[in-house]
């Protein structure tokens, strides 16, 4: 089934196209982006201060797949076409500002 993810009235949500049905999948209060793979994960920054989440596009329960760095924000989470490693920039504290490769094990 084709579907969109998506951010609207601080949630993530998923919009099936088929059907025109809209679910809940997390809290997102301030979305500073996401990324979706193949096997329906989707990587996403709910606010500021957090670090970068996996949840699958059919449940509702984030966990956390990159660490929370002192002084650093995460953003913008983008999946690689291997599935599994993913891409996000750390704005923050000079020394830890870059991009960050993770990785969904």
């Amino acid at each position: 089934m084709d579907s969109i993810a998506f951010a609207a009235s601080g949630q993530l949500k998923r919009l099936d196209l088929e059907g025109g049905v809209v679910r809940k999948l997390a809290n997102a209060p301030l979305f500073l982006g996401g990324t979706w793979n193949s096997d329906g994960r989707i990587l996403f920054v709910p606010n500021t201060n957090s670090p970068v989440f996996r949840v699958s596009d059919t449940d509702r329960d984030p966990v956390a797949v990159t660490p929370v760095q002192r002084g650093g924000h995460h953003h913008f989470p983008k999946m690689l076409p291997d599935g599994v490693h993913f891409l996000y920039y750390v704005l923050g504290e000079p020394e830890i500002r870059g991009v960050y490769l993770g990785d969904l094990g």
